[in-house]
């Protein structure tokens, strides 16, 4: 780790273009796919009382939940119909679409002589470049619905609650990820041969890379594309946003996780093997450590977290809540958690020691939490009420090689399928992987972050994606961009610039000290300040000195303080606030700000 800098404060400039908007061409013909006239209940939130409208509403939703991630001023004009595609009892085409027009060397294009797919074009240039043309052509299989034997004849599922039964293929999770395809998330390389799309590569085939070879496909020769193409697990995407974001999205696939019992200096005393959920972000690299505090929700059995609110949630807050397993679902306990100020979760299994995955549907979980077994559960108990544990990630990340995310590459290449979708053995599962295996996408996962790594203006993004370098090159420009320069001559270097979210080209926007009130006691400082919440790479904390001329104090100990209040204010920047303990009236405090460094 390096560079340690005061506390800051300020915000980010806003886009100058606007949320993505879509309309929609349907070209099938009378009472049949989406324009089906067949009565059918509303369901799910879904509200069309015909099979046609209620394929219309899932397919103009989905596509909504995409534009409100990218921007553009052009509309992004898709058709869609139906197709009887047909299949067996265990497999079939749910959907197939892309792309309609490509153009390179175009104005504002960010490669030359790489294709682009026709949306971006349009987003970048900010008029349409193909008039008169759809940009996306979707098409889905009627078969589903219509065959007793497809799918062991389910048909679709045609909710907007993400609640898909199980028997049933989701349309909405299909139609996100189909219309990920015609956005730009697909390789044009010829698999069988190497060979680029009439000689150029396209944005996306830019980013990949094979980590055996230790070659981009970008020069690569055709030969040697081809290769790669069969050449799973090592084919990875290294767009850096991507690389970047992948780390809060990704998990372990199963034990891959420790909960260390830890001194007061921070040394190991004893470790537990534990798994991650599959809600929630997942551990940063760094960890998280903090008091250990069981919860108690006021009702038998007191530790479950069933009930709200906690009878201790002024002990939660800030501290890292042991809870056990059992009777309410794990993803409303860790939300109870969440919501009490816990900065993660640890839930003990309540008969027996054997590790089970996680599952929940809430999008609402910010922290991450991890399960352990009945045994080790116990033990952490025994050492309350003054315990303070650690968690760490011990394992790779599902899906990576290298740390990077696979693409599915496998051997013999499945065409339609090879070089445009991410690995199957990501964890939690993504949109964008060959088989949509998990129906609860609306935020898009690492999807979108893709997008933005080949050339699409995006935003609203609610993972962590910049790193320093990324940060600079898109802020600063070529000059004045590494850590310890000050572009803009304020005194603040542009690390704090970046960590901090002011803006590196303002002087009147420039980091401050943070705000710090005493109780009336002395014993108690609330410490206010601002932060980037979208850092990838930057450690945050507290620090105390008796004088000032301690410039660099080593960080105190979560003990010692609580995190009080944490306030998104956007996707940009988030207001935090601590509680500080000190019998001292001659502490001095600040915040530190280091860059990650494995």
């Amino acid at each position: 780790m390096q560079r340690l800098i005061p506390i800051a404060a300020a915000t980010l400039s806003s886009s100058l273009l606007h949320a993505a908007t879509f309309s929609f061409v349907y070209t099938d013909p009378a009472n049949f796919g989406f324009n089906d006239t067949t009565a059918t209940a509303p369901i799910g939130g879904n509200t069309g009382t015909t099979l046609g409208e209620q394929r219309r509403i899932l397919l103009e939703h989905a596509a909504a939940v995409w534009g409100s991630f990218l921007q553009s001023d052009v509309d992004i004009v898709i058709e869609a119909d139906f197709q009887q595609l047909g299949g067996s009892q265990f497999s079939a085409t749910l959907a197939f679409a892309g792309p309609i027009d490509l153009d390179a060397n175009f104005t504002n294009a960010p490669e030359s002589d790489t294709w682009y797919v026709s949306a971006i074009v349009n987003a970048l240039i900010g008029s349409d470049n193909f008039p008169g043309t759809a940009d996306i052509a979707v098409t889905v299989n009627e078969s589903v619905d219509s065959s007793p034997i497809v799918l062991g004849g389910d048909g679709f599922y045609y909710g907007l609650d993400n609640e898909t039964p199980a028997a049933q293929a989701d349309l909405l999770s299909t139609l996100l990820h189909e219309i990920g395809h015609g956005l730009g998330f697909l390789s044009l390389v010829d698999e069988t041969d190497g060979t680029y799309l009439s000689g150029l590569p396209d944005s996306f085939t830019l980013n990949l890379f094979d980590e055996e070879t230790g070659e981009a496909w970008s020069t690569m020769s055709n030969a040697e594309r081809q290769a790669s193409a069969r050449n799973d697990p090592s084919v990875t995407f290294r767009g850096p946003a991507t690389q970047q974001a992948l780390r809060h999205q990704l998990k372990p696939a199963s034990v891959g996780i420790s909960v260390n019992e830890i001194d007061s200096d921070g040394n190991t005393l004893s470790t537990f093997n534990a798994q991650s959920g599959n809600f929630g972000p997942g551990l940063p690299p760094w960890g998280i450590s903090g008091a250990l505090v069981l919860v108690d929700d006021g009702v038998a059995p007191t530790s479950d977290a069933c009930e709200s609110p906690f009878v201790n949630a002024g002990d939660i807050r800030g501290a890292i809540a042991l809870i056990d397993r059992g009777n309410c679902n794990f993803d409303d306990k860790v939300e109870r958690a969440q919501d009490a100020g816990a900065i993660a979760v640890i839930i003990a299994n309540n008969s027996g020691d054997t590790l089970i995955p996680m599952f929940g549907n809430n999008e609402a979980i910010v922290i991450p939490s991890v399960f352990i077994g009945q045994s080790d559960g116990a033990t952490l108990k025994a050492l309350l009420p003054d315990a303070l544990v650690s968690l760490q990630t011990t394992a790779s990340l599902a899906g990576t090689q290298n740390s990077n995310i696979r693409i599915h590459a496998p051997n013999p290449v499945q065409s339609g399928s090879s070089l445009s979708h991410g690995s199957s053995d990501c964890y939690p599962d993504l949109l964008m992987e060959p088989s949509i295996a998990d129906s609860r996408l609306p935020n898009l996962d690492l999807s979108v972050i893709a997008l933005r790594d080949i050339g699409w203006p995006v935003q609203n993004l609610n993972t962590p994606h910049l790193s320093y370098e990324l940060w600079a090159s898109e802020r600063i420009g070529e000059i004045d961009n590494s850590l310890t320069d000050d572009a803009d001559g304020d005194g603040s270097s542009n690390f704090a610039e970046y960590a901090f979210g002011t803006d590196p080209a303002l002087p009147e926007d420039a980091p401050t000290a943070p705000t710090i009130q005493a109780t009336e006691t002395s014993e108690l400082y609330q410490i206010n300040y601002h932060r980037n919440q979208r850092t990838a790479d930057v450690i945050y904390s507290l620090t105390q000195t008796s004088d000032l001329k301690t410039t660099k104090a080593p960080s105190i100990d979560g003990i010692d303080f609580r995190l009080n209040q944490r306030a998104d204010q956007g996707d940009e920047k988030v207001d935090v606030q601590l509680d500080a303990f000190s019998t001292s009236d001659q502490n001095f405090y600040s915040i530190q700000a280091e860059i990650y460094t494995p």
